[in-house]
């Protein structure tokens, strides 16, 4: 009885002992023997030594109503400063003395009934050779604890609540218990063996209950926290002696403890609940998120008492969300704002396109767009490219070179949209991230500068002049006429040539020092005649007209050169006649 006690005083649970058969002055002694500080456990209400059953009956009632698994008491009922109530009764003499109307039970809980059982760990002690079969029958029917010598045992056998009368022994009858109770050593044996097993479960549970990767709680149905586990410091702050007893109120974010009262409820009404995530506030008053799972548990009656939560801290995971979500949302925000249409594909079909996609395709609505294929909406003889740049983008992450594809609206115009890919998280067989840019306009720009291009090409090459691009010293360009002035067969004989070639000796070097000046800006004649050498040797006239350009990122001069030797034959000609006919 003694560790009993003890027992409940460490765990700060109200003792009402009973002290019928010994005086309340021994136990006393004892207690005080054993170094329990009996006065000061009295002083503050934990301890109650009680001489009379019935002049305690109200006393229990009330202690019970504070403490049961009923809703939370109003604000003006005061709460106990213990979290459970613990009765010891020993009733050895008295019980044995039961008349013939069945054995005689203790007034307080023939007064209390079925409750006792329900809200309070009760204890009966006794001595198995001091009690007739019938009197045990009574104990085991009555009482869910028993303390055997100096052993505390859970009664195994208590599955009902007080049955009081002799029908009441006729039910047990008719489960043939009577049988093991006349047997005392048996039954002895049994509740040892029961008891042992009992305590190496509870040896397990708490090994595994204090070792737990998470923060595991026990809670009443009024939200009281009856037990945790050491993680409680790791993840509150908190020692655990600081939040048995109390509620849960106490550490739930004023935001978050509505949905974790109301979860509460749902789990005591419907079952358990999982990944449900809160909001916590450690001791320090800094905050963390949890994630509970919770479950209820039973009594050997079925009934909910109390719930357990495995609560896990994801404060790390939560933030990381929290930050992969706004990466996400300004990613989303970047995209919608784009220019360019930006679709992505899985398995062949869009699954996300921007709002310039829409725009682009001419379409207002998800349904015309998502779920479809590229395919569908480009020019049929132009959907195989579209496929061999998918497979391109396959094997090698992403597209060879732009595509362009023309693709139809829905009001019947055409849009040329220019297509660059790549391939989304390849390793793992993602999809794929098109962006597409209108470039109509653009194409039609282009289609006239080669057309522009074309032309001048055509009226270069036919020209009667020679024409040539002049880089440095070198010609980088010339059409077939200026071969031919030069005795040239084809063009490959002057490109990549220098200049010098084709200019006489008298003439090189004022030719160079124009053509230099030319391309470094300096001011020089835009016109000039100079000599120069035919393949076979002879002189050619040649006039120059010559321009700066910029070719290829480099200086250099668009130059017309005109063969004049058959006028220069005919000027000298004139100038000789007058000499003689003057």
């Amino acid at each position: 009885m003694l560790s009993f006690i003890r027992q409940g005083l460490d765990k700060k649970e109200k003792i009402i002992y009973f002290a019928a058969d010994h005086g309340a002055e021994g136990l006393t002694l004892s207690l005080r023997q054993s170094g329990i500080d009996v006065d000061a456990a009295i002083t503050a209400g934990q301890l109650q030594i009680e001489k009379s059953e019935k002049d305690s009956c109200e006393k229990i009632a009330r202690d019970m109503a504070l403490i049961g698994p009923d809703p939370l008491p109003s604000e003006s009922v005061p709460r106990p400063a213990y979290t459970a109530l613990r009765i010891a009764i020993d009733d050895t003499i008295r019980l044995n003395q039961a008349g013939e109307e069945g054995p005689w039970v203790p007034a307080a809980l023939d007064c209390l009934d079925a409750v006792v059982s329900d809200k309070c760990l009760m204890v009966f002690m006794y001595g198995l050779g001091q009690l007739s079969p019938e009197a045990l029958f009574r104990v085991l029917a009555t009482y869910p604890t028993l303390i055997i010598g100096d052993d505390i045992y859970e009664n195994f056998l208590f599955r009902n609540a007080v049955i009081s009368g002799q029908e009441g022994m006729k039910t047990l009858k008719a489960e043939h218990l009577l049988e093991l109770l006349r047997d005392h050593r048996k039954l002895k044996d049994a509740i040892r063996k029961d008891g042992l097993a009992l305590r190496a479960s509870e040896d397990n549970y708490r090994s595994i209950f204090e070792s737990a990767a998470n923060l595991i709680a026990i809670v009443d149905k009024k939200g009281r926290i009856i037990d945790c586990n050491g993680k409680i410091e790791e993840v509150l702050g908190y020692e655990k002696e600081e939040v048995i007893g109390r509620s849960i109120a106490a550490l739930f974010h004023p935001d978050h403890l509505h949905r974790a009262l109301e979860t509460l409820k749902e789990v005591i009404k419907k079952g358990s609940s999982y990944n449900k995530q809160y909001q916590m506030v450690k001791k320090g008053g800094s905050t963390v998120y949890v994630s509970v799972n919770s479950t209820p548990l039973k009594s050997e009656t079925g009934r909910i008492v109390r719930v357990v939560s495995v609560v896990e801290d994801i404060t790390e995971r939560k933030r990381a969300e929290e930050a992969l979500f706004e990466s996400e949302k300004r990613f989303r925000q970047l995209v919608e704002i784009l220019p360019d249409a930006i679709l992505t594909l899985a398995d062949g079909r869009i699954i996300f396109a921007n709002s310039a996609a829409y725009s682009l395709f001419g379409l207002g609505h998800p349904r015309d767009l998502i779920g479809r294929r590229m395919e569908d909406f480009l020019d049929a003889s132009r959907a195989g490219n579209v496929q061999g740049c998918i497979e391109a983008i396959r094997q090698n992450g992403k597209a060879d070179k732009p595509m362009r594809v023309a693709t139809s609206r829905p009001d019947g115009s055409f849009v040329i949209i220019e297509w660059t890919g790549m391939a989304l998280n390849q390793r793992e067989g993602g999809g794929i991230l098109f962006m597409g840019r209108d470039v109509t306009e653009r194409e039609a720009a282009e289609k006239l500068v080669r057309e522009s291009e074309e032309r001048y090409r055509i009226a270069v090459e036919h020209s009667n002049d020679g024409v040539a691009i002049v880089r440095g010293e070198n010609y980088v360009y010339a059409n077939r006429k200026l071969a031919e002035i030069f005795g040239c067969r084809n063009v490959e004989d002057i490109v990549g040539k220098n200049i010098s070639l084709t200019i006489h000796p008298d003439d090189r070097k004022r030719v160079l020092t124009i053509n230099h000046m030319r391309q470094r800006g300096e001011k020089v004649a835009d016109r000039y005649e100079f000599k120069g050498i035919h393949k076979n040797g002879s002189i050619v006239f040649i006039e120059v007209s010559a321009t700066p350009i910029v070719y290829e990122g480099e200086p250099g001069s668009l130059v017309y050169l005109r063969d004049v030797t058959a006028r220069k034959e005919m000027e000298d000609r004139l100038r000789m006649i007058t000499k003689i006919f003057p």
